[in-house]
C-alpha cells in the first residue's frame, strides 16, 4: 500500500542554503529538508566560466580578507584543474551539507565525506537540477499538489504541468 507523507513547507530558498549542522533530519519534530544538487563538474566548469566565480571565498576565514583572497585565488589558478582545487571552491555541496560554506578551506575526511552522504539520505527529497522538471513531477508525485507554474520554465510549463498531473 502506498502513503503519502506529508511534510510541512516552512519556506523555500533560491541559491545556496548551508544547512545547519545541529540537524541531522532524523529526529522527530524536525524540519526535513529538500535539495536539488547540481553536478559538481558542471557547477565548477560554470564557475571558472563565469569569472572564476568565488562567492564569499575568504569572507569568514582569510586574516587577508575577501578581496585579498579573491585576488590571490585569481592570480594563482590558471587551468580549470587548479581553480577545482583550491581550498575555497573543491567540495561545495560536501561543506554545505555537513554545516559550513563552500568557501571555508576545509580538509574533506572519510568522516567529513560519510556524514554528508548520510545526511543526504535523510533528506525528504533529493533532486537534480540536469533533470529539474522530472524532480518537480516526482517531487508532487511523492508528496502531493500539482506542479505550478512559477516550479518550470517558461516554455514547457503547460507541457508539463498536463504529465505531472
Amino acid at each position: 500500500m502506498y502513503v503519502r507523507r506529508v511534510i510541512p513547507v516552512q519556506g523555500a530558498f533560491k541559491n545556496h542554503l548551508v544547512l545547519a549542522a545541529s540537524n541531522d533530519f532524523t529526529q522527530p519534530g524536525q524540519p526535513r529538508a529538500v535539495g536539488l544538487f547540481r553536478d559538481p563538474r558542471r557547477r565548477l566548469v560554470s564557475g571558472w566560466n563565469d569569472n572564476k566565480h568565488s562567492y564569499a571565498i575568504g569572507s569568514y576565514w582569510s586574516p587577508r580578507g575577501p578581496d585579498a583572497e579573491r585576488k590571490l585565488m585569481w592570480n594563482s589558478t590558471r587551468t580549470i584543474e587548479e581553480y577545482a582545487r583550491w581550498p575555497g571552491i573543491e567540495a561545495c555541496q560536501v561543506k554545505m551539507l555537513v554545516g559550513d560554506d563552500c568557501s571555508v578551506p576545509l580538509n574533506i575526511t572519510r568522516a567529513i565525506f560519510e556524514e554528508a552522504e548520510r545526511r543526504l539520505h535523510n533528506m525528504a527529497f533529493v533532486g537534480l537540477t540536469d533533470a529539474f522538471n522530472a524532480s518537480v513531477c516526482l517531487f508532487h508525485h511523492m508528496y502531493g499538489g500539482v506542479s505550478v507554474h512559477s516550479e518550470l520554465p517558461i516554455g514547457i510549463q503547460l507541457f508539463l504541468v498536463a504529465l505531472c498531473s
